[in-house]
């Protein structure tokens, strides 16, 4: 649209139009004014005074108009304020450090204040018009094809809807941050706001838990917060790129995080950090390898660009067994008589639940003098009748500080965040 070299070679053909102006006017043949225009050593030969009164009696030619002058000269003044913005972003070492040079439009990181965006955008959009303003009236200007009856008028009149999508696109995206604390039911509409805004803005959310924290104390079900389904919630809005993924994939976060920095649109990244103060026995990478192992916070893409389909545009390739419910591996123990065993073992939310030292009350350790044929894996209770469920009891596998096996049987509570997880791993499988 626009490249540095159009923009100079247009400052450069108002800069002369300036100068010519100047060269024929009284102000340029005052004696003043006049040695700056002789070569270095004539001065003393030269009676400027007599010179000045010379020229001034000669046809000097019309002046610029003075609206004309100050047209000219307003626009110079802003296309060589915002040109940079078409500069190569350039990087200057300073005692090791590195040094951008300034931009007219910064990328500045918002955290937690979707109104901030709104304000930031207006901004950098308003400084977007007045340049190509100046543009359009530079080129006209150079043309000599300005008419003041014709263009005053369109000029004073001048906004954001005479700018193209392509001149828009310049615009730097408006980053914003959301952390764990903008995640309040009040603040869910806000949010939307912003991307039914059509603003290209690019949203982090750092993600540090899943559940629902205001409804954990008051009620005995186990609910995920919305934040752990606003990745898909924002993919019903059609034309907004979205990542989902746990802070361990680092391949698909550096991929992802570049695709949507290059979407024309708006993007949502959806990053899950993990916590070390819920879940004290994982680290954060195994924490975040873990939710989406069990289903409970699944890793997809959904790229607009990449067709019309919700199949071309949507990717879950970087969850272990696509085709599958749940995640398989394979677990190896030793009997008490010595033997060495191994058995499948499904990995489901119970699992990653089980880690979390707020849900404690819901999982019940039975040590292996007391099972019995009638418990059941959580994968397979799942898959009984209704008349035989009742009398299954579900469990997972755990191994204790001993190194021994346990079952730990779970309450209803956690079977119905395990249906909920699975539904929407479903959902996404069908996408």
């Amino acid at each position: 649209v626009y490249k540095r070299q159009d923009l100079d070679q247009l400052i450069f053909e108002l800069r002369e139009i300036l100068a010519a102006d100047f060269t024929h006017s009284p102000e340029a043949m005052s004696p003043e004014h006049l040695p700056a225009s002789v070569g270095p050593g004539d001065e003393e030969e030269l009676d400027f005074q007599a010179m000045s009164s010379i020229l001034k009696e000669s046809d000097l030619g019309e002046p610029i108009p003075e609206s004309r002058r100050k047209r000219i000269t307003g626009a110079l003044e802003v296309i060589d304020r915002i040109k940079p913005l078409f500069d190569i972003t350039k990087v200057t070492k300073r005692k090791g450090k590195s040094k951008k040079t300034d931009q007219p439009l910064q990328m500045e990181i918002i955290e937690n204040d979707c109104a901030a965006v709104f304000t930031r955008y207006n901004e950098q959009m308003k400084t977007l018009v007045e340049f190509f303003k100046a543009v359009e009236i530079a080129r006209l200007e150079v043309a000599n094809r300005y008419h003041e009856e014709i263009h005053d008028a369109f000029f004073d009149h001048f906004d954001l809807a005479n700018l193209t999508s392509t001149e828009v696109e310049l615009c730097p995206p408006i980053l914003l941050v959301l952390t764990g604390e903008f995640f309040t039911k009040r603040n869910k509409g806000l949010l939307f706001d912003v991307l039914a805004s059509e603003i290209p803005v690019k949203i982090l959310v750092q993600l540090d838990n899943l559940l629902d924290s205001e409804r954990l104390s008051e009620s005995a079900d186990i609910i995920f917060g919305w934040q752990t389904r606003l990745a898909k919630m924002v993919m019903a809005l059609d034309d907004i790129y979205v990542l989902q993924g746990p802070v361990s994939n680092a391949p698909l976060l550096q991929k992802s995080l570049m695709d949507g920095l290059r979407y024309s649109g708006p993007a949502v990244f959806c990053v899950f950090e993990g916590n070390r103060d819920d879940q004290p026995g994982l680290t954060t990478f195994h924490c975040g390898a873990t939710a989406t192992e069990s289903r409970v916070f699944p890793a997809f893409t959904y790229d607009p660009g990449k067709g019309e389909t919700l199949f071309d545009r949507t990717s879950i390739s970087d969850n272990p067994r696509l085709d599958h419910e749940w995640s398989v591996g394979t677990f190896t123990y030793q009997s008490a008589n010595g033997d060495e065993k191994t058995t499948e073992l499904a990995f489901t939310p119970a699992d990653f639940l089980f880690g979390d030292i707020r849900l404690a009350q819901h999982f019940w350790r039975v040590p292996a003098d007391k099972w019995h044929k009638d418990m059941i894996p959580v994968d397979q209770y799942l898959k009984l009748d209704s008349d035989t469920v009742e009398s299954r009891i579900p469990y997972i596998a755990g191994v204790g500080m001993d190194g021994r096996v346990s079952r730990i049987v779970v309450t209803r509570a956690v079977l119905g965040a395990v249906e909920s997880c699975s539904a929407f791993w479903r959902n996404i499988q069908e996408n």
